[in-house]
């Protein structure tokens, strides 16, 4: 069960979720800098999922 917010493509979910975690999980590299984050992007497929850290834009 997702805590999270669906991401909707055409009004149709587009198989992604973003996660708070509250507590940092990652980091993202943007430009020459390191951002530490607490979300993360869930990617589901039909054999499994997997989550890649997140910023908001």
């Amino acid at each position: 069960m997702s805590t999270g917010n669906l991401i909707l493509s055409d009004e149709r979910f587009d198989l992604k979720d973003i996660i708070n975690f509250n507590q940092i999980i990652g980091k993202i590299h943007i430009g020459n800098v390191y951002i530490e984050t607490i979300k993360g992007k869930v990617h589901y497929s039909k054999t499994g999922a997997h989550i890649v850290p997140y910023i908001d834009k």
